[in-house]
């Protein structure tokens, strides 16, 4: 009988599509073990067949490959994992684990919900307007509309190339479409500065914190996102920048078309992405290398979506979309994570996701303490 830790390894191959067909196959079939009619071993313990529920209902899922004389079923990976180890183990485990803290952590964990559409927009005389939450974005042209047309401010509040501020806090997210077009999504955190009008030989916004731009083509009007000691550069394109100040590294991720990154200090030669691309600034060094982007820009389409992500990165992402503080009572060198999960579930579906996945922590109001692993 394989240990946790073994198990626990082979399910994470089997996220990361690293995990042979044998391993696939055995991974499926204890699946199916725990999730047919009789729920196998579940049969007997109520207390994992109310565990097995409310991790399933989250909305992790994957998918068997669709072949020759196969129905297509959902996969739902990493929560099961700690069902499939418990199985195996013969115990359990996880549960247990669980079930040690006291049940008002649950039940607050589930009382913090996940974030909204939520921004303030700052004016150039310096007032601020709290957007409403019942819209999703807003739109500056003849002064400034929610995305269904009604008014925020009217022209006469904006006029001019002043720069306005839209700012997210943790928690938010919004959309702008800029004067010329281009659209901004904003994620948690973030603030974005850009003039009423674009005027001159170029248009210049400023970002601090995680957005992702869709840019319309003026062959003449290049598109420039300053952030976090970077400029980049465009025509027309879709791509993804993650400049939030408390990260050691900014990313950009090209969706399409093409950009080009140059850092301030000019030390180095600008690069040019291409899509598939992801520049990588980090300690006055810029590199690029190769990614899937769709784990980068999921956020936008509503989605947590980690792929060998490592463990602080993902609380990062938690603590700025449900508003938490985290902190570590234990070193995680090297742990990563890996799954996929709707964002607009509460806080505790997504602490069940992670105590299944082997993360150990406590939650006391608003504050998130990672304690360790559970397999270690």
């Amino acid at each position: 009988m394989a240990n946790q830790k073994d198990i626990q390894r082979l399910i994470q191959r089997y996220n990361d599509g690293t995990a042979t067909p044998e391993e696939r196959r055995q991974v499926e079939q204890w699946y199916d073990t725990i999730h047919g009619p009789d729920h196998g071993n579940l049969e007997h313990q109520p207390e994992a067949r109310v565990y097995v529920r409310r991790t399933l209902w989250a909305g992790i899922q994957r998918r068997r490959p669709v072949g020759a004389g196969k129905r297509r079923l959902v996969r739902w990976l990493p929560y099961a994992a700690a069902v499939l180890i418990a199985v195996l183990a013969g115990t359990w485990f996880f549960v247990s684990e669980r079930e040690a803290h006291p049940q008002v952590v649950a039940e607050n964990a589930y009382a913090i919900h996940p974030g909204g559409n939520r921004a303030t927009l700052m004016l150039a005389d310096g007032r601020t307007i709290d957007l409403s939450e019942a819209q999703s974005g807003i739109v500056v042209a003849d002064g400034i509309t929610y995305s269904d047309g009604s008014a925020v401010v009217d022209k006469s509040a904006h006029a001019g190339t002043e720069l306005l501020q839209l700012t997210t806090p943790r928690g938010g997210m919004y959309q702008v479409t800029l004067p010329d077009g281009s659209q901004v999504r904003l994620n948690s955190g973030t603030t974005l500065k850009y003039p009423a009008r674009f005027d001159g030989r170029e248009r210049l916004v400023e970002l601090e914190g995680e957005a992702y731009f869709e840019v319309k083509s003026r062959q003449h009007m290049p598109f420039k996102v300053k952030s976090n000691g970077q400029e980049v550069s465009v025509l027309g394109t879709q791509f993804n920048i993650s400049a939030y100040p408390e990260d050691t590294d900014t990313k950009t991720t090209l969706v399409d078309g093409s950009v080009k990154v140059a850092v301030y200090t000019g030390q180095q030669p600008a690069v040019v992405l291409r899509p598939g691309q992801q520049s990588v600034f980090k300690q006055s060094q810029l590199a690029v290398v190769a990614v899937d982007t769709a784990p980068f820009i999921a956020w936008k389409s509503g989605f947590f979506h980690f792929r060998q992500t490592e463990i602080r990165e993902v609380m990062n992402q938690l603590s700025r979309w449900y508003n938490i503080d985290v902190s570590y009572e234990a070193s995680l060198p090297g742990e990563t994570f890996s799954g996929k999960m709707e964002r607009n579930v509460s806080l505790g579906n997504v602490l069940d996701f992670l105590s299944g996945s082997g993360i150990k922590y406590r939650l006391e109001g608003r504050h998130l303490i990672i304690e360790g692993l559970t397999y270690q």
